[in-house]
């Protein structure tokens, strides 16, 4: 499964828009070590959330971390069984929101931040957006808290880049929809 997984990895980096090519061009040299889908990767390890948006692009589903405590995107580390970075990101979405949805598999953002599963590493987190039903979000054993914003009225303290994440899924629910031409998603 770890090289499909890899495989899939390189796909994603290269198939990101043209605002994150560099920094996904820096990724794809990380990534030729397959360690890095492992949480033990050194310095650098890769991650996958999904931003769940509402079909009119109006409201996203956050959470409110518990190591963090921050409000961000369900995401975490690739895990024995994942096949491709989209459906890791699915996974994560599901076990931290009980949601689920269509997902875009082309990333709409590529974030490096600290990790906060170990100290002194870095998360390389591929950001993808999914369009969910607005059904009642489940809180998880990771989350204080999980819950439906509206886009323009996010709740505070946000993790650094989830106000540019929000932008960019609105952007791109509101261009190309589930059916987009551009984009098709699963």
């Amino acid at each position: 499964m770890r090289d499909s997984l890899h495989e899939d990895l390189v796909v994603v980096l290269g198939r990101c828009p043209a605002e994150l090519s560099t920094t996904a061009r820096e990724w794809l040299a990380v990534a030729s070590d397959i360690r890095s889908l492992d949480r033990t990767g050194e310095p650098a390890h890769f991650t996958a959330s999904a931003l769940p948006i509402s079909a009119d692009a109006t409201k996203v589903c956050l959470v409110h971390h518990r190591k963090m405590g921050k409000w961000v995107q369900p995401g975490g580390h690739f895990e024995e069984g994942d096949a491709t970075v989209a459906g890791a990101a699915a996974r994560e979405m599901e076990e931290e929101t009980g949601l689920s949805g269509r997902i875009d598999p082309v990333p709409i953002g590529l974030s490096r931040h600290p990790a906060p599963c170990r100290p002194d590493a870095w998360h390389l987190d591929v950001q993808l957006v999914v369009v969910a039903a607005e059904a009642i979000p489940l809180t998880s054993d990771e989350s204080e808290d999980v819950a439906w914003f509206p886009v323009d009225r996010l709740p505070q303290p946000l993790a650094p880049g989830v106000e540019v994440l929000v932008a960019r899924a609105r952007v791109r629910v509101s261009r190309n929809g589930p059916r987009g031409s551009a984009s098709p998603w699963e």
